[in-house]
Formats: C-alpha cells, structure tokens, sequence
C-alpha cells in the first residue's frame, strides 16, 4: 500500500514538473510580447527606435549649455537688440499743421493792410515787427506721401521728421515769400504706433513719440497684463520676425525691455506652459510651470523623482518637438543617465519646453519580477487543480 502511495506521488510531482515546463515558455512569451501589464517601452526600445526621423540625444554638459544658449538667443534683446529709440518720422495718414511766418514786409501770407502801410513810409517799414504766423488748417498725409501748400503745390513729407519736412517747405517758399520761417507739427500720429493685444485690460494702438517707448510702456498703457505676471508670455512681432519672452523676465531684467519702432505687435498671453510626466516617476500627472522657464533638475523635483523600486536611472527620456529655421518641427529624444555624476550638473541646465513629454523606463529587474510573479500564480493554479508536488 505504501509503495502505491508513492508511486501516486510521484506521478504528481511529474505532472506538475511537465505543467510548468509547458506554462514557463508560454507565460514568458505573452510576458515579452506585451501582455503583461508594463508603464511603457524599455530603455533599448527607445535608443534603437526604428524610425530614422527620430533623433536619440544623450544629455550632457555640452548638449545643456547649447541648449541654454539657445533659450538666450530667443530673447528680446538678442533678436531686436536694445540701442536708441528709432527716430520720429511723418507717415501715411499722420495729420500734421504748418505755420509760416515771414520777416517784414511779409508779401506772401501777410495781411493786406501790412501791405499798404509798408508801402506807404518807408520808415514805418523799417519799424515793422514780423507778421504773426499762419496757421494752415491741418491735413492728412495722402498716399503718395504728400500734402499740398498755397503757392507750392504738393510737397513730399513722408519719411521725413518734423524738421527736415519744415527746412524743404521752406526752400520750396524761397522766391516767394519773404525770408520765411516753418514749422510742422504733428497734430494726431497714427503711422508711428505699436499694438498691444491679448491678456491685457485694453488692447489699443499706442503712439510712438520722440522720449522712445519702450515694451514696458507699452504693456502699462494697454493697463498692464490681466493674469499673473509669472503665467503670462510676452512677443514681439516685428516684420517676419518674433521672440516670445516671460513678462516677468523682462521685469527682472531691465535690458529686455527693448525700445519700440513702429508697426510693432506686442501680444501677451496667459498659457500655463506644461510638460506631461509618465512612466517610473513619483507622479504621473500634466505639471504647469512658470513663464519664466523650469530645467529638468526642477521637473525631476515636482514629480517627485524616480519610483525606487521601479525606475531605471539610466533610462530617463524627455520626448520634444522641436522647431526648425523653415518652420516645420522634428522629433527628438533626450536620454538622461542619471547614474553619472556629472549628468546633476547638466540636468540643471537643460531647459524644459512647453508639451514635453518626461518619460522614465522601468528597471530590466521590475518586468523580471512581473514575470516571476505570473509563473507563481500559474504554480498556484496548478496545486488547486489537484496537482501537487
């Protein structure tokens, strides 16, 4: 009887021998093949992508400072600079008034009874005072850039200032009027303006005047920014060319505040910029972050670092978009080790762009234990069907 026992026994310990043997390769398949629950792809997954469009970066000191330097040059003052206001100039449209005075006996804009009392006595014309200025109604600047003048004609005034318009008038009136002396005055200027829109209290278009305003005026007269000034973007658009800046950055750093020209656009926005964090971090979620910019030392910090018990430290990727000279946008990946050392120093200089995608791989080991853990759950379904060791 004891001999039968053991033969039974026996039998059993085979049969689940041939059970696991039968389940390892079958559960270790459908673990490497994708069913076994996992946060995203490994770390070879990402390194030997495929697709020859995706560029694989490795982090280092070198990447973070070009990538710093590049963050730089997208400033205001790098791309419009930060000299002299630019000159004030009549343009197309401005409304400006000419007065013309002339020295006794005036002939041309003088009034008549001047006329007949210096024609009378010499003497009281020499005791004459110059005559009082004429004051020509005001007018509009036409599209050829001119204005017209009694006894001149059309004269051409675009592009010039207030002074050298008054010095070509006055040639103009040599000959004609006795020893006369302009003035041109800009009554109401809408060709030398700058527009402020967006998140600001009163979108309008802001007159440029000799003093040279500058993007701070700009933003002041328009009511200043509706949001909070560390959530809120400023551009500046100037012909084909536009920098984006933090309102707060040019606060802070008084040589973003460029001057003015005309025709510029000043926008300010309120988009909370973001980066979306998955994989083996301590928080999964979409973080908002400040105008003014974030490094991926802070962005590890605000989730909450690496899992410890999940987390390849070599196997931290930032996913980007990143725009071209000609406007398109290519694909690039940047790979952290976070084993080295030095990488720390460099990781506090790589900027973090808005819509990053922060990606952390699972350690080999983790998917490992995945595994084992199926292989002890098949085991344990084994044993309740009846076959035990």
């Amino acid at each position: 009887m004891t001999g039968m026992v053991q033969v039974i026994r026996s039998r059993q310990r085979l049969a689940f021998a041939s059970a696991l043997i039968i389940a390892v390769p079958i559960l270790a398949a459908c673990s490497f093949g994708g069913l076994v629950a996992s946060s995203g792809p490994t770390v070879s997954a990402v390194t030997a992508s495929p697709n020859p469009a995706v560029r694989v970066v490795t982090v280092d000191a070198g990447v973070a400072a070009v990538l710093e330097s590049a963050e730089h040059r997208s400033t205001l003052a790098p791309v419009f600079g930060n000299g002299v206001p630019p000159p004030p100039l009549l343009g197309l449209g401005d409304r400006v008034e000419v007065s013309i005075w002339e020295a006794p006996p005036a002939v041309l804009f003088a009034p008549s009874t001047e006329l007949v009392a210096a024609s009378e006595s010499p003497t009281r014309m020499a005791g004459l005072k110059p005559a009082a200025a004429v004051h020509l109604p005001g007018q509009t600047i036409a599209i050829d850039g001119s204005i017209g003048l009694p006894f001149v004609g059309r004269i051409q005034v675009a592009g010039l200032n207030e002074a050298a318009a008054a010095a070509l008038i006055r040639d103009r009136l040599q000959g004609l009027a006795h020893e006369p002396q302009v003035l041109v005055t800009v009554i109401d200027n809408v060709s030398a303006t700058v527009t402020v829109v967006g998140s600001v209290n009163q979108s309008q278009r802001l007159p440029l005047t000799a003093r040279g305003e500058r993007i701070l005026d700009a933003v002041a007269a328009a009511g200043g920014p509706r949001e909070r000034l560390d959530r809120t973007t400023l551009q500046l658009s100037r012909g084909d060319r536009n920098a984006r800046i933090a309102l707060e950055a040019i606060v802070r750093d008084p040589s973003q505040n460029v001057y003015l020209q005309p025709g510029d656009v000043v926008s300010l926005y309120y988009q909370p910029l973001s980066f979306t964090a998955l994989g083996a971090t301590g928080r999964n979620d979409e973080i908002a972050f400040e105008a003014t910019g974030l490094t991926l030392a802070q962005a590890l910090g605000r989730v909450n670092g690496l899992a410890d018990q999940r987390a390849a430290p070599k196997g931290v990727f930032v996913f980007r978009l990143e725009a071209t000279a000609e406007g398109e946008t290519h694909p690039v990946v940047y790979r952290v080790d976070l084993t080295d050392p030095m990488t720390f120093w460099a990781i506090q200089h790589f900027p973090m762009h808005d819509r990053d995608l922060l990606y952390v791989a699972n350690a080999p080991s983790v998917e490992f234990e995945k595994f084992l853990s199926i292989v002890a759950t098949a085991a344990y379904s084994l044993t309740n069907f009846g076959i035990k060791p």
